[in-house]
């Protein structure tokens, strides 16, 4: 396949939008504390909607602490937005800060340059379990996997023994991702066989638990 003509997947998310499309995907923020935030202008959620609620002549009561505030919205949602304005502030609220809550999951994923595999690769993933077979899979998954360990024991040779040559180098590099997109399609195809997504990604928290941990601790890093 001609990969000029395979289009690009551009990141979504930034702390820096630098236009209107990427400040329209980047409009909030979920903060450390886990309360959302508005980038333009900088502004809390809550007083965003105080100053909607203010604004528009709403009778959402405003005398009581933020958590008070987004609880009165959650149950303003099931006042009618097309006839209601309560129900359109708390409908607008909501949007927002669920929102924000989508954009950060996603930035977890872009800042970590897992690549994203949309419908129709899940789609061929799938025809292709069914057409080789489970035992045909793993086999390949095994053997992308051992041409990945070669081309990392290439680029360990190329920076020990060449680091003064770039070109070798970057050569090696261009190998090893060229292998990891062969195994992360592999490590999919695992997935959808054994199943269960959710608890391989659980697992996955549970290891970099144990390796901030191992870190904190100055321990060596456990297997």
């Amino acid at each position: 396949m001609d990969k000029q003509k395979i289009k690009s997947v551009p990141r979504l998310t930034t702390d820096n939008p630098v236009d209107n499309f990427q400040t329209a995907l980047n409009f909030t923020d979920v903060s450390e504390d886990g309360w959302v935030w508005l980038r333009q202008p900088e502004m809390a959620l809550t007083e965003y909607a105080r100053q909607i609620v203010k604004g528009h002549g709403s009778s959402i009561d405003l005398g009581c602490n933020d958590m008070e505030l987004s609880e009165s919205l959650t149950d303003h949602l099931f006042d009618d937005p097309k006839q209601s304005i309560d129900g359109l502030i708390a409908e607008h609220y909501t949007i927002l800060w669920a929102y924000a809550t989508l954009r950060e999951k996603l930035k977890w994923y872009e800042d970590a340059g897992i690549p994203a595999i949309p419908n129709y690769g899940l789609s061929t993933i799938r025809r292709a379990i069914n057409r080789y077979g489970t035992a045909p899979q793993l086999q390949m998954a095994i053997k992308e996997m051992s041409e990945l360990t070669k081309a990392i024991c290439n680029l360990q040779r190329a920076v020990t023994f060449n680091y003064r040559n770039g070109a070798k180098i970057k050569v090696a590099h261009e190998s090893v991702r060229e292998e990891i997109a062969d195994v992360y399609i592999m490590l999919a195809q695992l997935v959808e066989i054994v199943g269960k997504p959710e608890e391989v990604q659980q697992i996955v928290l549970e290891k970099l638990e144990q390796l901030k941990g191992d870190l904190d601790g100055g321990e060596v890093q456990s297997e």
